[in-house]
This record gives structure tokens, C-alpha cells and sequence, in this order.
């Protein structure tokens, strides 16, 4: 039950995230995934160290896939529908919000840093986390933002914060992030817990020059009709 990523609801049946978050391999991708996956509300890191779904957990199956653009979308499989205000309505590509060099789109970024929680503190609640991220370049249907993320965002929105006939939308979908803040797991086990959390904190001071890779969510027919 250990996490692999952040999914979000699409449709009164169906959540979408990053392809790698369900392959075999996370960190070298092939068409080999496991089909039903487990959605939880939330989950909690316990002191003892482990992680557990709280709430209601929801089991779903792969709809169709794409690796190289690296989504998912997932269905139930019972009969039961999500709530319509948990539903996300993603931005229609007529309306995607134009870039220049003058103005960038400021986005809401929600995510879940499962490994940033320290176990010694009892029980810790995930909750999504927004940051503030600039829209940088845009090319072959992806975004790169000015802000990178953490471990467990892979497949987190990108929702437009300005005000205008698009805010609240979905723009994209989190799918990597470089340079970004180290965590725990990026270490041997073996190395001195006072180094590692020092270098820890450093990351966290330095990762405001991190950037992130996101797929425009609008972009790709495949998903779009998935998703509808």
C-alpha cells in the first residue's frame, strides 16, 4: 500500500496521473503495469514508519495509456459515481491561456510530499500542498514551470489561479521534476542521519531555482476522449 503518486478526479467515473506512477518500473517505464489500483482521500504516515490509506479507499482499473506522454486514466469498477464538486473541469485547448515573453499563467499546484513527513511525529496527514508556479516555455504539448515539486506529485494538477473565464481549470498534469528537494529517500541507509538531514534542509532552501516538466492536459485527443 505504499503510494506512487497523486491522481485527481476527471469525470463522475474516472482520476487520471502519470503513466510512470503505475508502471512496473517507475524509473524506466514499459507497457508492463499492474491493472487495479487502490485510490485513497488520504493517506498517513504512522510512527512506525508506515504509510496507510485513511478514509475511503476506492479500487480503480487502467482505461487506456499513453508512456511516452505519460498519463493514465483510470475507472472504477463499481457502479458508484464521484461527487460532481470533486470533479476538476480541465481547460478546452481553444481556451488555453496564451504565453509570451511578457506574461506567464500563474498555477495552483496541488501535490502530496509523502516522503518529507517525519515518522517520528506521530501521525502526519497528507493534504494537498499548493505552491505557486510560473508557466516558463511550452513545447510538444508540455509545460515547464519555475518550480520544481517533491517525491509523490507525479500526476498532480496544475490549476489556473488568475481570475477569468478559466480559473479553477486544469491546465496540465505534474510528470517530472528536476532539481528539486531532496528527500530521505534519495539517501544510503547507511549514511550519518545528522548529514543527510542537513542536506535535506539545504535542498529545501536551494529548490526555489527547481523547475518541472507538466503534460497539457487538452493537448492530447486520446486523453480527452478517455476522459468524456
Amino acid at each position: 500500500m505504499e503510494p506512487s503518486g497523486t491522481a485527481f478526479i476527471v469525470s463522475p467515473t474516472r482520476v487520471l496521473t502519470a503513466y510512470h506512477c503505475i508502471a512496473d518500473d517507475p524509473q524506466n517505464p514499459t507497457n508492463k503495469h499492474a491493472k487495479i489500483w487502490i485510490l485513497a482521500e488520504r493517506v498517513e504516515r504512522t510512527s512506525g514508519g508506515r504509510v496507510v490509506p485513511i478514509g475511503a479507499t476506492i479500487e480503480v482499473q487502467s482505461v487506456t495509456f499513453n508512456m511516452s506522454a505519460d498519463f493514465v486514466v483510470l475507472r472504477r469498477t463499481d457502479d458508484l459515481q464521484f461527487n460532481e464538486h470533486d470533479i476538476l473541469r480541465l481547460c478546452p485547448k481553444d481556451q488555453n491561456p496564451p504565453w509570451n515573453s511578457r506574461e506567464s499563467l500563474n498555477l495552483n499546484v496541488y501535490h502530496c510530499p509523502i516522503e518529507l513527513f517525519n515518522a517520528n511525529r506521530g501521525m502526519d496527514a497528507v493534504h494537498a500542498v499548493s505552491l505557486d508556479a510560473k508557466r516558463t516555455i511550452v513545447s510538444k504539448h508540455r509545460c515547464w514551470t519555475d518550480r520544481g515539486l517533491f517525491v509523490g506529485s507525479s500526476g498532480a494538477p496544475y490549476v489556473i489561479a488568475n481570475r477569468g473565464p478559466t480559473f479553477g481549470m486544469v491546465y496540465g498534469m505534474h510528470v517530472e521534476s528536476i532539481n528539486s528537494a531532496q528527500t530521505r529517500s534519495d539517501f544510503e541507509e547507511d549514511r550519518d542521519p545528522d548529514e543527510v538531514q542537513s542536506e535535506i534542509t539545504d535542498s529545501l532552501v536551494e529548490c526555489y531555482g527547481s523547475f518541472g516538466r507538466a503534460i497539457i492536459v487538452s493537448s492530447y485527443k486520446i486523453l480527452t476522449d478517455a476522459i468524456a
